[in-house]
Formats: C-alpha cells, sequence, structure tokens
C-alpha cells in the first residue's frame, strides 16, 4: 500500500520541481510511466563499465579518460577520498572539457566516478582550510582552487556542441553537484545520496547553487540549502535535480549502448535513456519524504529572514510538525553566518540572468570566507578533529551579511 501511495505521488508531481534553466533537461515524469522497455542485445565479451576495483588499482591519474568515436568516457578516480576534487583533478577536468568544447564531433561525455561509495562527494575543502585565513586586500591561495572550480564549472554550463551525461552512483555532494547539476543529463540510481552541505561546515553552496537552486520549483531549493538535507534516489528524481532514475544492474548495459550507438545527438541520447530508464521504484530507492511536506516548504522557506522562516516552522501542526521539527533542528546545528549569507546569495541569485554572472558572485563571497571565521572553524570540527562540535560565531546584522 505504502509503495503504490508512493508511485501515485511520484506521477503526481507532474513536470516535478526543478525550472528548466541553461543546460538542464528536465523532463516530466509522465515520459517514463510507460516502464522499462527490456533489450535482447547480448552481453558483451569485454563490456565498457569496467568493474570499479579495476579503475581503483588504476593510479597513473586522479581522472580516467577515454576517447570513443563522437563521444568521451570520464571517471573520477580517487576513490580512498570519495572522488573529492583537488585543485589537479579539476585542472585535468578542465583540461578535458576544453578539447571537448573544441572538437564538434564530440556529442557526448560520461562522466561517473570510479568508486563503490560515491560520484563525487566534493571539493577537498579540508586541505583548504590547513591553509591559514588570508586577510582580505592579500592574495589567498585557496582561490585558485575556487576560481578554477568555478570556471570548470561554467564550462559544463555552456559546452556548444557535447551533451553531458553524469552517472550520481553514491555520494553526490558539493563539487559533484557542480559537476553534474549544469550538464544536460544527470542519471541517479538505487545508492545515490545527493545534497548540498556547505551551510553546516560554515560555507555557502557555491558552485553555481546560487543559480539552479533559487530556479528550483516552491523554495525547494532554499530549503535543501539552508538545511543541507540528503536526499535519496526518489527525491533527487521528483525534485528534478536527477532528469533520469536507472536501476543499478541497468548501468552496465546502457553505458554499453552508448559506447557503440550511432546516433549520439540529442534525440539519440534521449532514445537510449528512454530505453533504460524507468521511474524510480520505493522499494529500490527509498521513500520521498520532500512531497508530502511541499506545500510547508513552501509556506515556510519564501520568509524573508532565517528568523521568519525558523518561527514559520515552529508554527507548523498536524501532519508537518515533525518533520518542521526535525528541520529547525537541522538549521540550528549549521553556522549562522553561513544561513544568513546563503538566504541573500539565493534572493541575489533568483535575479541573475546567467550562470558565469552567478559564479562571479560566488567568487567574492568565497573570498569573504577565506578572511577567517566559520569556514575554518567548520571544517576542523567536521573533518579534522571530527569532534562535531562548531563554537560558530555569533549570527551577523544584515548589514553584516551585505558587505
Amino acid at each position: 500500500e505504502m509503495r503504490s501511495s508512493m508511485q501515485a505521488l511520484v506521477r503526481l508531481s507532474g513536470s516535478r520541481l526543478l525550472r528548466r534553466h541553461t543546460g538542464a533537461a528536465v523532463r516530466s515524469l509522465s515520459s517514463f510511466d510507460g516502464g522499462h522497455a527490456a533489450l535482447d542485445t547480448p552481453e558483451l565479451s569485454t563490456p565498457f563499465y569496467i568493474p570499479r576495483h579495476d579503475y581503483v588499482n588504476y593510479k597513473a591519474s586522479n581522472v580516467f579518460h577515454m576517447k570513443n568515436a563522437g563521444s568521451r568516457y570520464v571517471a573520477l578516480n580517487r576513490p580512498d577520498a570519495l572522488n573529492a576534487l583537488d585543485l589537479g583533478m579539476i585542472r585535468e577536468l578542465t583540461s578535458i572539457y576544453k578539447d571537448v568544447d573544441s572538437d564538434s564531433l564530440t556529442q557526448l561525455l560520461l562522466l561517473y566516478g570510479a568508486s563503490d561509495k560515491a560520484f563525487c562527494a566534493g571539493g577537498d575543502v579540508a586541505q583548504l582550510a590547513k591553509q591559514n585565513p588570508v586577510p582580505l586586500g592579500q592574495k589567498a591561495p585557496q582561490m585558485d582552487f575556487f576560481r578554477e572550480e568555478y570556471t570548470l564549472n561554467h564550462m559544463i554550463g555552456t559546452l556548444k556542441t557535447t551533451n553531458q551525461i553524469a552517472l550520481l552512483s553514491g555520494v553526490t555532494m558539493g563539487g559533484g553537484v557542480g559537476l553534474s547539476v549544469h550538464g544536460q543529463y544527470r542519471l541517479c540510481t538505487d545508492d545515490t545520496l545527493f545534497a548540498m552541505p556547505e551551510t553546516g561546515i560554515g560555507f555557502f553552496p557555491d558552485v553555481g547553487g546560487s543559480w539552479f537552486l533559487p530556479r528550483m520549483e516552491r523554495h525547494i531549493g532554499y530549503y535543501l540549502a539552508l538545511t543541507g538535507r540528503r536526499l535519496n534516489a526518489m527525491e533527487t528524481y521528483t525534485t528534478g535535480l536527477a532528469t533520469h532514475y536507472i536501476a543499478l544492474g541497468q548501468i552496465p548495459r546502457c553505458l554499453e549502448r552508448f559506447m557503440f550507438a550511432e546516433d549520439l545527438s540529442a534525440e539519440g541520447i534521449e532514445s537510449v535513456l528512454d530505453e533504460y530508464c524507468e521511474a524510480p521504484n520505493v522499494e529500490d530507492c527509498g521513500e520521498d519524504e520532500i512531497l508530502p511536506h511541499i506545500e510547508a516548504i513552501e509556506r515556510c522557506f519564501k520568509q524573508p529572514s532565517i528568523g521568519d522562516i525558523r518561527t514559520s516552522l515552529m508554527e507548523e501542526t498536524g501532519e508537518h510538525k515533525l518533520w518542521a521539527h526535525n528541520t529547525v533542528t537541522m538549521m540550528d546545528r549549521a553556522s549562522p553566518t553561513s544561513l544568513a549569507v546563503t538566504l541573500e546569495q539565493l534572493n541575489r541569485g533568483s535575479h541573475l540572468k546567467t550562470l558565469k554572472e552567478c559564479l562571479e558572485m560566488e567568487l567574492c563571497i568565497a573570498r569573504r570566507f577565506m578572511a577567517g571565521g566559520d569556514f575554518f572553524e567548520g571544517i576542523r570540527a567536521m573533518l579534522i578533529d571530527k569532534d562535531a562540535q562548531p563554537k560558530w560565531q555569533p549570527a551577523p546584522s544584515h548589514d553584516q551579511v551585505l558587505e
């Protein structure tokens, strides 16, 4: 009964919650109601989808890159760090994307993680925090990382002739979201765990968060940004952050089909995806806990200040009361400075016209955070000492946030 009711909720969600924007191919759930079309193609003796442990043993590079006729296959290969991005990986990826963008014959780039646990857990912020804070007006070495990461995000979102498919298997957070959400197709699967958790480490949802988060329907992007809420596959799909759902067992065949596909135009890509992708199954990828509270999310997170959002949550009653209490708890764990900055960031981002403008704004915000404060304390508490007891600075005034 629970399974059938959740599937009904999925179908009723209509066009889903992420509005169309540059680089996003958000499709209606109804396009998957026809179910999965099984293939009778025999298994290949040497499938392209090499077992992940083989990639783990491939230590020549943290980024594995293979060319094929009309397509590229790129694997993030830093499994010991959940494929977290360091500056070297960002530079390798930038070189690959520059080459792809200059090659008019490359129609498809397929990006995925060489790890049993993660697509990409984000940027390697622990390494950044080990460098000392730098006062404004001086050169901060951490800014090389952010500048080149955001440049890569923009490059992905503005590829001229190439469509990207990102396979969001396992942990997909922060910088991993930036590698995927600006591309055309994002495939979640049974083990997807998606989040923008930056406020919990004293930072803000960057990598283009000010572009895609405020453009999600019904203020759900504000909810995700301010709480760091982790989404399972069902939720990632119904919110539109993933364009497709594919069962884990179908991934090898799907990748093989792309490897030998003759038509890699957008229509050809979608034809292959439609063969292998389907509406997610509650039993495989978890219940959707967002859709039942979507009205409460909109009601609370459209408020103009963090204080007003918190008050609105505390006033929720009935079926939303426990959800609202848990949401307040998540926000109370976050940096007050990060919450206030994030709300202002998303409000401003909602009025900016391009991804480039949003990333430029985020670069300025990142520089302020590198001057000291909650970012360094949050990384210490959550990732280095791991005592989970950050000593946050007091909540800033509105004027301080604007500054």
